[in-house]
């Protein structure tokens, strides 16, 4: 059975507790949908604060998810713009919505390769 947004916003709201209180466990099945999701929309530049309130989780939670302790992080691909205001720096954004202002292209360049 392929889940839905709507019922994993409705498993992810019934996960909410008091403070110091341990919440139920999400499932194999759970975690995968959050996966997928959080992955094609970050591809399609959503920025990870809109996808984290879409699904109704934390960030630890998905970073958790997708990033398993050991697990190599993968290549992240990025856009680079040409910011409108002067056109002369870049713009860097990062598909976790980060945004770098101001940087020409051999630091743009070089900022991307030291992040692997």
């Amino acid at each position: 059975m392929e889940m839905t947004l709507e019922e994993f916003r409705h498993e992810s709201a019934k996960r909410k507790v008091a403070k110091g209180e341990k919440p139920e466990a999400y499932t194999t099945e759970q975690k995968e949908f959050a996966v997928t999701f959080a992955t094609e929309a970050l591809g399609r530049g959503v920025r990870k604060a809109e996808v984290l309130r879409t699904l109704g989780i934390s960030s630890g939670a998905l970073d958790k998810w997708m990033y398993p302790e050991g697990a190599p992080r993968k290549f992240k691909r990025v856009q680079l713009k040409t910011a409108p205001a002067n056109g002369s720096s870049l713009v860097l954004v990062t598909p976790g919505g980060n945004r770098i202002e101001g940087l020409d292209l051999e630091k743009a360049a070089a900022l991307v390769k030291a992040l692997g």
